[in-house]
Formats: C-alpha cells, sequence, structure tokens
C-alpha cells in the first residue's frame, strides 16, 4: 500500500524547520578528525604482472601538489604523458607498505579540454600482488561512486585541462597493498591525470560515549532488513525502497538515485500495552558506512528529527516555502553501525501517516493502535551528496522514570 504524495508535502515544512541532529557516533568522530587533507603520493603504478601493454605510471606522472587539485591550474601542455586504458587488460596502483594508514575521502580525473568523451567504467580490486588475476585473498572495491573517470566536467571557456572529482568519501582505507584496475573496454580520448587526496596517519582512536540511556527495557523492535517483518508497513512509491547487504547485514534502503522524495514506514507498538504520556524512547539503528541523510518522523508524538552522516548537506539544498541551511563537512564514518535515540512522551490521540494541517486529517489513532514512524529522505537534486536513507532496526524502549533523564540545571550565582 501506497501513500500519496501529498503526506510527503505535508511533513516537508516541519523537515526543513526541524534541524539537523548528529548522532554522538558522529560528533566524537568529527572532534577525532586532526589530520590534514592533501593528495596522496602513489608508491608506483604500471601493467600488472601478466597483463599486456598498459602504461599506468602515466596517469601519476603530473601530479597536482594542492589540495583540491582543482585549485591549480593545468595548461593544455601540462598533465604529463596522458592515460590510456586498454580494453582487456590490467594495471596496478601501489600504495606502499603503509597502505592501512591512508585514508582516501577523493578520486580525480584530470580531462582533455576539448574533444573529450564519456568512457567505459573501469572496475578495481584490492590485492598483496601485482598479479593480473583476482585471487582468494583479493577484495573487490565495490563502494559506490569510488574510481576514475566517472564523470565529464563542463566545458571551459578556455583551452586548460580541467579536474573533475570522481569520488567523494569520509576516509576508504586501504584493504591491501596494490589496487588492481581493470579496463573492459579502451578508453581513449579523454583522461590526461588521475589524483587521490585523502589523510595521511590512519585513524585516531575512538572515544565511545556511554549510551544516553542507560539499560531500557524493550518494548517492540522492527528488523527493516527482515522483508517478512510482521509489522504493518508502507512505503512511497511503491517499491520505493529496498532490502540490501551493508556492513555484513540487512538493512532497508531509500536508494538515492531515482527521482523524487521517498519514504518507508513501520507501525509500532500495537498491542504493546502503551500509556499515553507516558516517556518512551526511539531507537533507530543504521549502517555509518557512507554519506547519508536520514529523515525520522515519530507520529506517536507528532515530531520530526534528521541527521546526517559523512560529507551530506544536512539540510535540503533546494526546499520551498524556507530558506535552507546546507553545509557539508568532512565528517569521519566509523565503518560500523551506530543507533540515534529520542526521548518523546506519547501523545493521547495522534494521525496516521498523513499529519493534519488544521482540521484536514483526524488524530484517530490512540495507544492501543500503536503508532507509525516513518523513515524519509529529500529528492536527489536536495542530497546530492548522500547514497540514501538506511535502517537496520527500529525499537521502542520504556524511558527510565523521570526525573532521571532530566537535564542538570547550573543556576548562576546569587547576588
Amino acid at each position: 500500500m501506497s501513500e500519496t504524495p501529498s503526506a510527503l508535502r505535508s511533513w516537508l515544512s516541519l523537515w526543513l524547520v526541524a534541524g539537523v541532529f548528529a548522532s554522538s557516533a558522529q560528533a566524537e568522530a568529527l572532534a577525532s578528525a586532526t589530520a590534514v587533507e592533501q593528495v596522496i603520493p602513489v608508491v608506483g603504478a604500471g601493467a600488472a604482472t601478466g597483463s599486456a601493454y598498459f602504461p599506468l605510471e602515466a596517469a601519476f606522472d603530473d601530479q597536482p601538489s594542492l589540495h583540491p587539485p582543482t585549485q591549480e591550474r593545468y595548461l593544455s601542455t601540462d598533465g604529463g604523458q596522458g592515460v590510456g586504458l586498454y580494453g582487456g587488460r590490467q594495471a596496478y596502483i601501489d600504495f606502499g607498505p603503509d597502505f592501512a594508514n591512508i585514508q582516501i575521502t577523493g578520486t580525480w580525473t584530470l580531462w582533455n579540454q576539448w574533444g573529450r568523451t564519456s568512457q567505459g567504467p573501469l572496475t578495481y580490486w584490492w590485492s598483496n600482488s601485482r598479479d593480473n588475476l583476482f585471487n582468494n585473498d583479493d577484495v573487490a572495491e565495490t563502494t559506490p561512486g569510488f574510481g576514475f573517470i566517472t564523470r565529464l566536467p563542463p566545458t571551459n571557456p578556455t583551452s586548460d585541462h580541467a579536474w573533475s572529482r570522481d569520488y567523494t568519501g569520509t576516509g576508504l582505507v586501504p584493504k591491501r597493498r596494490y589496487l588492481l584496475v581493470s579496463a573492459p573496454v579502451t578508453n581513449t580520448n579523454g583522461a590526461v591525470e588521475f589524483a587521490i587526496t585523502g589523510r595521511l596517519g590512519g585513524t585516531p582512536p575512538r572515544v565511545v560515549p556511554p549510551p544516553a540511556f542507560g539499560a531500557l527495557t524493550l518494548v517492540d523492535e522492527v528488523n527493516c532488513g527482515n522483508p517478512n517483518d510482521t509489522h504493518a508497513f508502507q512505503q512511497f512509491p511503491t517499491n520505493g525502497s529496498r532490502v540490501e547487504t551493508v556492513l555484513g547485514r540487512a538493512v532497508r534502503v531509500l536508494p538515492n538515485d531515482t527521482p523524487g522524495r521517498k519514504y518507508f514506514a513501520y507501525r509500532l507498538g500495537v498491542g504493546k500495552n502503551l500509556v499515553a504520556g507516558k516517556a518512551y524512547v526511539l531507537s533507530v539503528e543504521y549502517p555509518d558506512d557512507v554519506p547519508r541523510t536520514v529523515i525520522i518522523a515519530n507520529n506517536g508524538a507528532e515530531y520530526t528529527r534528521a541527521f546526517h552522516t559523512g560529507n551530506t548537506v544536512g539540510d535540503a539544498l533546494h526546499p520551498p516555502y524556507v530558506h535552507p541551511n546546507p553545509e557539508s563537512l568532512e565528517l569521519p564514518q566509523t565503518g560500523e553501525f551506530q543507533t540515534w535515540q529520542t526521548l518523546f512522551h506519547l501523545h493521547d490521540r495522534y494521525p496516521s501517516i498523513k499529519r493534519p494541517r488544521g482540521n484536514e486529517l483526524p488524530r484517530d489513532l490512540t495507544p492501543a493502535d500503536g503508532f507509525w514512524v516513518v523513515v524519509a529522505q529529500f529528492r536527489p537534486e536536495d542530497a546530492p551528496l548522500s547514497r540514501g536513507a538506511a535502517v537496520a532496526r527500529i525499537r521502542l524502549y520504556e524511558a527510565p522514570a523521570a526525573p532521571s533523564y532530566y537535564a542538570p540545571i547550573t543556576l548562576p550565582p546569587t547576588g
């Protein structure tokens, strides 16, 4: 069953003014991000062992010295020999023995200004050797967007070469010393140089904060990665979400590669003896793997909040009615599952999925009926860096007794 687009429109004004809430994992990661981004020097590159002629060393023979590379002007005579990518052949990029101390945040292609054309995609895998065959201990690199020659830049008014950023991440660590590159088809007429940007020095130690509310009593739980979960379920558009494996677990994802706003929703608390006015904790478990913008609507208390990970802009870029406040920060990501929590008091009456405006819709649900929790996201053009909202589990807990969760108040001195 799908909800009408008017439901989404009725939420948007709430989403856009609700603000952006970073999880504790994001805050700790931002505080620990002390390394400076730079162009990563590669130890070497060239044809893989067992492959025919594939001079990938030409892709790294005139490296930029500034970060980002777009700050450095490349004339039509710069860029070295140019990049030749030969179909059916393989090459390697050597990150050196200290590869585990590298965090890749960007890959770049320097393009010819004139006559360039779209190129066939390359495939990549990590290996401990320069062998052109995929071995048992090799690891395929499938991070969305990773690689080179994926984005043609717009035409410039000069004959200068132009840098284009292919991949944007928050700290991809090489899984092996060598990155193997395979060209399924011959690519010509375009690429001049490659560059890799990121941080050196490894990941600082993580300081994990304690749980926000301590031990809690579980009331209800939704397994979003299970298509057969028994909770009532809705999504918009029809088949707008899908179950994927992320960080080794099944999660439900709203893809950001198809047009329009999207949501999925589950009904929690049916038959769980919920009590109006009582405090509960809503907990959302999500993968902190790639940049994502996630909007959570709790209709049991009629509030909407959002959080974002990685370098997503947080707010919508082109919202109606209000002025946005987008900001892209390179928030490092943990590569683990994290939890977002809010404490709320359950209302005595509340709406279904559609939020009422005035007397438009009834508030005809009560605690005995449970309440809807909605996971949503903006249009792709409003959140271009997001890889799509993703959630593993939604949990409902009884909150601890008040006033244990009250924030301490420090009053100014008297007199």
